[in-house]
Parts: structure tokens; C-alpha cells; sequence
């Protein structure tokens, strides 16, 4: 483990000295690009150890929106010549925040190592580059927002297999809009918001569930999951880095558009099965200038 955290395998570190040290660039431009399927370290030393509780260390990877959903950033905590991973087994996204760091502090870590993983493959050579820069910041959460509502919309063009008892055929639709039935109602804990909705309209049961993790500053969707089922039809779709996008009559929007939209999605489907044998099943989507996600919070 001390071979890795050698500044000198490292293509840049970090040296906190004061409590005034609370952000770090690693422009793309200056840590030279990325092949195809590599990975760059970072070393984090903290020198200066007096924060108060409550401070994040948040790591952001960019390599625009194109390159960002084959983005990974991955910490460890250096603690008696080990390396420790944090969050091992969890998600992987371009975005990483270490909670309440003087936990770590206090337990006498003071050295962290960054990787920042390129996953993305350029057929057929794999000889590709890529710039990649990383910004690390020691950041205050603020209060929770009071928001008790959230809706969302996912819009793109969808190519779908149609089924029936006789044959089966496929359909491409332009403007395909999945958006929850109603604003689901739930609460925060931290920066993360969990909620809910469930309906008995006649025949139809509507169940959903949506879980959205803001960042520090409440201006953008590090993360977005959502699924909805309404008796046989299901909607699933997990989506990350929604910016704020604007504020009207008390609801707070968040958004992305266009041909973009498709950089922010990790994954959507729909389907549908009865029992008469008719069935439908979305087997790929793609972005073009109509589409978006949309994700509305509000306090009712």
C-alpha cells in the first residue's frame, strides 16, 4: 500500500495545511489524458486536522457529457500501512463524497488515495484518450431542503418489441414521455430525498418509489432512481448530474435536454406482459432534441 501512496505514483496531490485549504483542481490539461480502460491516482494529505463535524470531502471527475456516465471515482482511507476502500460494493458514479471527514480525523486518518477510472473503449483500436479533470472540496452541508413533494419526466426515443399470440413486430416512437402519476409525497434524511406514492383507481394499482441524493449546495441530482408500476407496466430508470434548471410558483425544477439527455441516463426500460399473451418491451432508446428528464420538487 505505501508504493501507492508515493507521491511520485501519484499524478497529483493534495496538500491541506490550514482550514483554509478547502478545494483542489486537477485540470484535465495539467495530469495529461486518459487512455482507454485506465485509471489515474490521487494522493489527499491532510496536514492541517481541526475541522469541525459535519465537513464533506466531495470528489467530482469531469470529461464532459459524452465521457462522464464511463466515469468512476474511487477513494481509500491509508490507516496503519493499509489502504481501506470507502463505500466498497456500492454504486460507482463520476461523483464520490466522504461524510463528516473528522470521523476519519479523529481515528488518525490523514492520507486518502483517489482513483479516477475511464471505462470508456474506442472500437476497434482502443487506443483512445480522454481529458479528465477532478476537483475535490471540503464542504458544509446546508439544511435539508423542506421539499415534501417530487415528480419526474423522462423523455426520449424508444425502439420497442410489440408481442400477440400470433407474431411479433418492433416500433421506433419519437418523444416517448414516462412521468410518475401523480407528485410522490416523502422527506429528507441529509441531502437525500426518499418518496412514495401507491393508488387503487378500479382496476388499476399504481405503486412508485423515487430516491434523489442532492449535491452539498442543493444546485444539482447526483443521483436519480425511480420505478413505477401500474399493474402490469413497469418503468425503471436511474439517471445522475441533473443541474438546477429554475424556480417558478414555489417548485424548484431540475433538467437536462436535447441530445445530451442520454449522457445523464445509466439506465431506463419499460415493459408490459398479460396474461392473453400480448406483451411490449423496450429494447433500446436514444436522444434527440425532444428529449429530457425533468425532475420537479415542491412543499405541499
Amino acid at each position: 500500500s505505501t508504493v501507492f501512496m508515493d507521491p511520485d505514483n501519484a499524478s497529483g496531490e493534495w496538500v491541506i495545511g490550514s482550514g483554509a485549504d478547502t478545494e483542489k483542481d486537477f485540470p484535465s490539461g495539467s495530469i495529461g489524458p486518459y487512455l482507454d480502460l485506465s485509471a489515474k491516482l490521487f494522493k489527499i494529505d491532510f496536514k492541517y486536522t481541526d475541522f469541525e463535524s459535519g465537513v464533506n470531502l466531495n470528489l467530482t471527475a469531469d470529461g464532459g457529457v459524452n465521457l462522464n456516465p464511463a466515469i468512476a471515482v474511487l477513494a481509500f482511507a491509508f490507516r496503519d500501512g493499509r489502504l481501506e476502500p470507502f463505500n466498497a460494493g456500492g454504486s460507482r458514479s463520476r461523483f464520490l463524497e466522504i461524510p463528516d471527514i473528522r470521523n476519519y480525523l479523529n481515528a488518525g486518518v490523514t492520507k486518502f488515495l483517489v482513483a479516477v477510472v475511464n471505462s470508456n473503449t474506442t472500437y476497434p483500436s482502443f487506443d483512445g484518450e480522454a481529458d479528465i479533470g477532478l476537483t475535490a472540496r471540503l464542504t458544509q452541508p446546508l439544511p435539508s431542503p423542506d421539499f415534501n413533494r417530487c415528480g419526474i419526466v423522462v423523455q426520449v426515443t424508444t425502439h420497442t418489441t410489440y408481442t400477440t399470440p400470433d407474431t411479433s413486430y418492433e416500433r421506433d416512437s419519437n418523444g416517448v414521455k414516462f412521468s410518475s402519476w401523480a407528485k410522490y409525497e416523502g422527506g429528507f434524511s441529509g441531502n437525500t430525498f426518499t418518496g412514495g406514492y401507491s393508488s387503487t383507481i378500479g382496476t388499476l394499482v399504481i405503486t412508485g418509489s423515487i430516491t434523489v441524493v442532492f449535491s452539498d449546495d442543493h444546485q444539482r441530482l447526483l443521483s436519480v432512481d425511480w420505478t413505477e408500476t401500474k399493474n402490469a407496466e413497469v418503468v425503471s430508470f436511474s439517471g445522475s448530474d441533473i443541474p438546477f434548471y429554475y424556480q417558478a410558483h414555489g417548485t424548484h425544477i431540475f433538467q437536462v435536454e436535447g441530445q445530451e439527455t442520454c449522457g445523464h441516463i445509466s439506465s431506463l426500460s419499460h415493459a408490459q406482459s398479460v396474461s392473453d399473451g400480448l406483451s411490449y418491451s423496450m429494447r433500446s432508446y436514444d436522444c434527440l432534441w425532444q428529449s429530457m428528464i425533468y425532475v420537479s420538487f415542491s412543499k405541499e
